[in-house]
């Protein structure tokens, strides 16, 4: 419970940019304009994005040896794929 607690809570701005998570759901399905519901799940990105880094980090250490590079190497870079899926246009 405490590597979650740690994870989640690793500083203040996560703290803070956390409740953009359901918020960008929230945003979506209230109809509300393009550009805000962009806005809102962009910055949804940035927690989910640490906390997938915190847990491909820690398998790869958990692992170890060819799984734990292989575990890296797979979904260390997700993040930037999601966020680059993100801003092109559909």
């Amino acid at each position: 419970m405490s590597q979650l607690k740690a994870t989640l809570l690793w500083s203040w701005i996560m703290v803070f940019l956390l409740p953009a998570v359901p918020a960008g759901i929230v945003v979506k399905y209230t109809s509300q304009s393009p550009v805000t519901t962009f806005a809102v799940n962009f910055i949804a990105i940035i927690p989910l994005c640490k906390i997938l880094d915190a847990v491909t980090e820690e398998l790869g250490i958990r692992w170890g040896g060819h799984k734990g590079l292989f575990v890296i190497v797979t979904f260390g870079y997700e993040q930037y794929i999601s966020a680059s899926f993100c801003t092109t246009d559909s």
